[in-house]
């Protein structure tokens, strides 16, 4: 009743006090009966993660909720030219319009953002075309191989902190293939799985130029059900060291809620979960991230995993709401050092609602 109603219901702030009161009276229930005791033990010792299978890179039959969503996401980075972006496709079909999102950062040249609110329903094999997009997302082979393209219109961003399409138009061009570089993992609390990966393909830019990648760093993931942009903040975080380790974690960050960590690292075909989590960032005065700590603790771990996060370029969006609120979204791709002195790069995200979240944190 407290979590089921709460996401069909319209949202008002004396319905958040109310679902999470009886929230509450639930966990106390619960204890007071002792009703813990009916269950099954757990084996504590079977942490294996979970793995998606092959029937979840289709399309998968929306739900009836107004927020229900599926998406797909894909991200790359290539140190040595200097050149990072990500992709991503959002379905809403309760909704008014789809998203759709394509960035591409270059060292010492103003962004590129395609962006798209009200695009329509894709056609097969996720063909989504638009006066100012032509994208394809096909699996290629499941849980192995992916392949997009995109031929489209968007526009540079160098002078704003979030993206506001007021700057010059430009084109962009992409040809990727996404190779599974290790295991793809299943969330337990969420509808949701990533993929590490190996991106090889082009980019081509609005003077013709082209862009080659091989082999380099990035990954991808698609969710599917009711995801709420604006009733929470979270950190996101996908990361990949020199030495082949992949880390994926999400800081997820409710109203009167203690912050829930989650995700993964991995490396040589073998996943072990997060036990632990914790992100402390701070901001400048537009909001941009400018610095990051993470502590991350491994599922049977004594130690703490410092991660310093140092943000390279941001590819920050404002998400609005069809009732007015707007999310402040900043993704940005980053270096990152272990105190081991390990290092690596990734892509990161921050997304924070004002009238839910806390004082941002300045510089």
């Amino acid at each position: 009743m407290a979590i089921v109603s709460s996401i069909q219901a319209g949202r008002t702030d004396r319905g958040d006090r109310m679902f999470m009161t009886m929230l509450a009276r639930h966990c106390e229930l619960v204890f007071d009966l002792d009703a813990m005791a009916l269950l099954q033990e757990a084996d504590a010792e079977d942490m294996t993660p979970l793995q998606p299978t092959t029937e979840d890179e289709r399309q998968h039959t929306p739900g009836i909720e107004k927020d229900w969503n599926e998406s797909w996401y894909f991200d790359f980075v290539d140190q040595e030219q200097g050149v990072a972006g990500w992709v991503r496709m959002g379905l809403v079909p309760n909704r008014d319009g789809n998203w759709y999102h394509a960035t591409l950062t270059r060292d010492g040249k103003p962004t590129i953002v395609i962006s798209e609110f009200l695009a329509p329903q894709p056609q097969d094999n996720l063909h989504l075309h638009t006066d100012n997009v032509d994208a394809t997302h096909q699996v290629m082979k499941p849980l192995e191989q992916f392949r997009l393209t995109l031929k489209g219109r968007g526009h540079y961003h160098n002078n704003q902190a979030f993206f506001d399409a007021s700057e010059e138009a430009t084109t962009l061009g992409l040809d990727l293939s996404f190779a599974t570089d290790g295991v793809p993992y299943r969330y337990r609390i969420t509808t949701r799985y990533e993929i590490p990966c190996k991106v090889s393909g082009t980019v081509t830019l609005d003077d013709g130029s082209i862009i080659t990648l091989h082999d380099v760093p990035g990954q991808r993931d698609h969710s599917f059900g009711v995801r709420d942009w604006w009733s929470m903040d979270w950190v996101w975080a996908s990361f990949h060291l020199d030495n082949g380790q992949h880390f994926h974690a999400t800081d997820l960050r409710l109203p009167e809620v203690p912050r829930i960590g989650m995700g993964y690292s991995q490396r040589g075909g073998s996943a072990c979960e997060i036990e632990k989590l914790s992100c402390a960032e701070t901001k400048d005065v537009a909001g941009l991230v400018t610095s990051m700590t993470m502590m991350v603790k491994l599922h049977g771990s004594d130690e703490d995993i410092l991660v310093k996060v140092t943000p390279k370029s941001h590819t920050a969006l404002k998400l609005p709401s069809p009732d007015t609120r707007v999310a402040l979204f900043d993704r940005a791709w980053a270096e990152v050092e272990l105190q081991t002195g390990e290092r690596g790069v990734g892509w990161f995200e921050w997304n924070h609602n004002p009238t839910v979240g806390g004082e941002l944190v300045t510089d």
